[in-house]
């Protein structure tokens, strides 16, 4: 009979038991970006979407953020987009229950829908179209010579 932990003997081993399965699923990239695509455009049917110049604060107190989202009309929640290094945002909006801070990048459908309110800065907005364009077009730099005023001679 073998040992003790046999499957033969009362209380013994189990011959096939249960092994653990991983049962998570990667959605596919370009369902993400659809999904996001649809997500910003129920904010802005919904008009929750605002596109501010630039998140510029003096200082990085939680009461200088709480007034600009209060002209903002911020009422439950938000989900702050802003493209760059930012410290005073950063540091301003991690004390403010149900306000969140993301970056263009990483930017999900979820945390959308989730927010009631979705500021994005001119920046962040430059990249979401970039990123969500279907197409996929490459972005168009002018000549220099375009750039430069010409001298009349």
């Amino acid at each position: 009979m073998g040992s003790i932990r046999s499957p033969l003997w009362r209380h013994g081993g189990t011959v096939h038991g249960p092994k653990p399965r991983d049962y998570s699923y990667a959605l596919p990239k370009k369902m993400v970006l659809g999904a996001l695509r649809s997500a910003l455009s129920a904010k802005l049917a919904e008009q929750k979407l605002t596109v501010v110049d630039a998140w510029t604060l003096e200082t990085h107190k939680t009461k200088a953020l709480l007034e600009v989202l209060n002209k903002l009309n911020h009422t439950k929640s938000a989900l702050l987009v802003a493209h760059g290094e930012n410290a005073n945002l950063e540091r301003a909006s991690r004390n403010i229950e149900g306000v969140t801070l993301s970056a263009p990048s990483g930017l999900q459908p979820y945390d959308v829908l989730k927010h009631d309110l979705l500021l994005l800065s001119k920046d962040a907005v430059m990249r979401l179209t970039h990123s969500l364009d279907p197409e996929k077009k490459p972005v168009v730099v002018p000549d220099v010579e375009s750039i430069a005023p010409r001298r009349n001679r």
